[in-house]
């Protein structure tokens, strides 16, 4: 049962480009609490240099600086 179950799952084709473009029915506001309570967002975490770009980026996009936005 588990094994038809697994292949299914592995053989599935998510189409990610529409379900990220889709609505899932989160606010902005939602969206951004979410985001921001990210392990990689908050204050004083040690991140490699891959991770630091990315949430850089992300801070970045959705003007977020934790001392500005208490969004926690």
């Amino acid at each position: 049962m588990f094994t038809y179950l697994q292949a299914v799952l592995l053989g599935f084709q998510y189409d990610w480009v529409s379900m990220l473009k889709s609505d899932l029915g989160l606010s902005e506001l939602g969206f951004r609490c979410l985001l921001f309570r990210r392990y990689d967002m908050q204050d004083n975490v040690e991140l490699d240099d891959n991770e630091q770009r990315y949430a850089t980026a992300l801070m970045n996009k959705f003007h977020f600086s934790a001392a500005a936005d208490a969004v926690r």
